[in-house]
């Protein structure tokens, strides 16, 4: 959280250069390599490697379950496929770590792991793991732990989604300032906060909402 001085130091700067403050704002940087993720209390932890270098979607949503999912105003989201997804639990059941891949293959061959949806696959053990939601709506997935959101999947939903996962960016490490996950688009605009809908980010609207 910042500090006092630093807000107040930050709304001084916009006060006398507006367009310097605005030009702070909307700075990203470009990252390379995979993407690095964790819960909370880091008992899992994940790896995404696509091969595009980005994800196939980053988007805004104001949807009331994103809201009630992230207790925030939206979300923001970024979507890959599963079988870039590697996901890894820091203690198995011999107190060794545990890795799947985007195959649901167990590394360590101590235990088979939780698979979501048949074909649904990169899913940590079940010990380590909490499910909200059903194939066709989406499966939530959560650190059983710390309580943490990670990972969305809809293994029999729209065709388009059934080998995507969906992660909240705000898990991915580094998130805040990598240029690849600036949102492109956003939907559910009817749900938009009534604070937020005089605020035009210039992104472009999903579905019919």
């Amino acid at each position: 959280m910042a500090s006092n001085a630093a807000r107040e130091k930050e709304a001084a700067t916009a006060a006398q250069d507006p367009s310097a403050a605005a030009a702070a704002a909307t700075a990203t940087t470009v990252m390379n390599g995979p993407f690095k993720g964790r819960c909370i209390c880091g008992a899992l932890t994940f790896t995404i490697d696509p091969a595009e270098g980005a994800p196939l979607a980053a988007y805004l949503c104001h949807c009331l379950d994103c809201q009630r999912f992230s207790g925030s105003a939206f979300a923001h989201n970024a979507t890959f496929r599963v079988a870039d997804l590697t996901v890894e639990v820091a203690a198995g059941p011999e107190g060794a770590a545990v890795q799947q891949d985007g195959d649901g293959n167990d590394d360590t061959g101590a235990g088979s792991g939780s698979e979501i949806g048949g074909k649904q696959k990169g899913v940590p053990l079940e010990d380590q793991l909490s499910t909200y939601g059903d194939d066709v709506e989406g499966r939530m997935q959560f650190c059983r732990t710390c309580g943490t959101r990670l990972l969305l999947f809809c293994p029999a939903g729209s065709s388009s989604m059934r080998d995507k996962v969906v992660v909240p960016v705000g898990v991915l490490e580094g998130g805040f300032e990598d240029g690849r996950l600036a949102p492109a688009m956003e939907g559910w605009l009817k749900r938009k906060a009534c604070w937020l809908r005089g605020v035009d980010l210039g992104l472009r609207r999903m579905g019919s909402e």
